[in-house]
C-alpha cells in the first residue's frame, strides 16, 4: 500500500512538473516523494518521544503544524522552481492549490485532537506514548509527594480560598 501511495504521489508530482516545467522527469519526482515520505515517517516516530520527554502534547502540535503549513509547501515549491526550473508563478499556484485542502484537513484534525478551540472539555488528553526509557524533564512524583501536594486541595477549607 505504501508503494502505491508513493507511486500515486510521484505521478501527481510528475503531472504538476509537466505543467510547470513542460517536461517529464519521473526519477526526480519519485526521489522527491520518497524523501518526503521518509521525512514524514521520521517525524511521526520522533514526535511521540518528544511529547513524552516534555510531558506535553505541544511538541507534536508544533511539528504537525510546521510540517503541514511550512515544510511541505516550501519543499514542494523548491522542487518545482529550483530543481526542475519550472515557472515560479505556476509552481506556487499549484503548490497552494494542491496542499491547501490537505493543510486545512490536517489543521482541523490537530485542533480537534488537542481541543484547542474548546475552553473546557470533559475529555482529557492523555498521551498514550510508551517509552522504553523514562527520560523526562520533570521527575516522577512519589506517592507520598503526590499525597502531600493533593491534601491541601482536598481539604474542605480549600474551596474558600
Amino acid at each position: 500500500i505504501i508503494m502505491m501511495v508513493a507511486l500515486g504521489l510521484a505521478v501527481t508530482l510528475l503531472m504538476i512538473n509537466r505543467i510547470t516545467s513542460h517536461r517529464w522527469d519521473l526519477p526526480s519526482s519519485l526521489s522527491f516523494v520518497s524523501l518526503l515520505l521518509s521525512t514524514a515517517l521520521v517525524l511521526d516516530l520522533i514526535t511521540p518521544f518528544a511529547d513524552y520527554f516534555f510531558t506535553s502534547p505541544l511538541p507534536g502540535f508544533i511539528v504537525a503544524l510546521a510540517w503541514s503549513l511550512i515544510l511541505l509547501p516550501w519543499a514542494m515549491g523548491w522542487f518545482l522552481v529550483r530543481l526542475n526550473h519550472g515557472n515560479t508563478a505556476a509552481s506556487i499556484v499549484f503548490v497552494v492549490a494542491l496542499l491547501l485542502p490537505a493543510a486545512y484537513y490536517q489543521l482541523k484534525e490537530i485542533v480537534s485532537h488537542y481541543d484547542l478551540l474548546d475552553t473546557f472539555s470533559k475529555r482529557s488528553f492523555y498521551s498514550d506514548t510508551l517509552s522504553p526509557w523514562d527520560k523526562r524533564l520533570q521527575n516522577t512524583l512519589s506517592i507520598d509527594e503526590f499525597a502531600a501536594k493533593s491534601m491541601p486541595l482536598a481539604s474542605p477549607d480549600a474551596a474558600d480560598r
